[in-house]
């Protein structure tokens, strides 16, 4: 099993909690909710969690922060020319 997490959304609804910090990184209690699902999955599943490319830097920090067993892998998705996203191995969405 993988698991793939889209997070990239800009959070525009939880304004202004989410000016400086992407919503999944919102903190629950005393950690992100991020932090929580990845921790709710076993530790031997990968999970590749889905950016875009001016919110990679709040979440390769964040990711970082994991303890040890976690395998996390942060996607930048590519823009095209017309404004969608498009992944390497999974077309455009």
């Amino acid at each position: 099993m993988h698991v793939v997490i889209p997070a990239g959304g800009r959070g525009t609804r939880l304004r202004p909690l989410t000016n400086e910090i992407p919503k999944p990184l919102l903190p629950l209690g005393d950690r992100p909710i991020l932090t929580r699902i990845v921790e709710s999955l076993p530790p031997e599943v990968p999970v590749t969690v889905l950016v875009t490319s001016e919110l990679h830097a709040a979440f390769a920090a964040w990711a970082g922060t994991l303890p040890a067993g976690h395998p996390v892998r942060v996607h930048v998705e590519r823009e095209r020319a017309d404004g969608l996203r498009v992944s390497p191995r999974c077309g455009h969405h």
